[in-house]
């Protein structure tokens, strides 16, 4: 990838600055673990584990020897996004895009986290048969990813309510609040399971086997 390229991609700037948040903020973090802010929302952990997170895709691409060309920047901008908008949501106490501050903050980042999540299923399951040279119908790869994206969903919501009982944390905000959230993370996966599937059935062949060859190489062993 040239240098103008790179200036033009926004993908490699987002993707520069959702790192640079996620681990400023857990290395502050780390060094303010005995907040009790912090330990009542189980912060340490969640940002230990979204500072692995953030370095997943460019381990995939150093070890699949991706060229920096071919690198998913806008993909992998948009994949680390929910882990931005958890921080953002944790950690602006002062401004309104706070879970403390605005509740229905909360709501936008279960739609949006379950979208990408669904997202993600979609372009890992539509990589793998390009890869197999397979092309099931698109309402399979619709179905299938809507009900993963579901279903990651459902099991965050679990995972909250054991956290609080096994660590005595407060993530849950009762019957109402987790119905809330699931609503939205059924609707963030019906609309990026729709827009996705209406991607594949508009691009043009070459388009799509520009971007299904590179995810092909990043996700599924060839």
């Amino acid at each position: 990838m040239s240098k103008n390229s790179l200036k033009k991609n926004w993908g490699f700037y987002l993707g520069v600055f959702e790192r640079i948040i996620i681990l400023s903020v857990g290395i502050w973090t780390f060094s303010n673990f005995q907040l009790f802010y912090i330990e009542e929302k189980g912060l340490v952990f969640r940002q230990a584990v979204y500072i692995i997170l953030i370095f997943v895709i460019p381990y995939l691409a150093w070890r699949k020897r991706v060229p920096l060309k071919e690198f998913l920047f806008k993909t992998d901008a948009i994949i680390l996004s929910p882990l931005l908008l958890d921080t953002i949501g944790n950690f602006s106490s002062h401004f309104i895009l706070s879970y403390d501050r605005w509740d229905f903050f909360d709501k936008i980042a279960h739609f949006w986290g379950s979208g990408v999540f669904t997202f993600l299923a979609f372009i890992i399951l539509i990589s793998y048969f390009y890869a197999k040279n397979k092309k099931p119908g698109i309402f399979y790869f619709f179905w299938v990813s809507l009900a993963i994206g579901i279903i990651l969903e459902g099991a965050w919501e679990i995972w909250e309510y054991y956290y609080d009982f096994r660590h005595g944390t407060i993530l849950v905000g009762g019957l109402n609040d987790t119905l809330g959230d699931i609503a939205a993370g059924f609707f963030g996966s019906l609309f990026a399971s729709g827009l996705c599937s209406f991607w594949y059935i508009k691009s043009k062949t070459e388009t799509k086997k520009k971007h299904l060859f590179n995810l092909s190489r990043l996700f599924i062993n060839r």
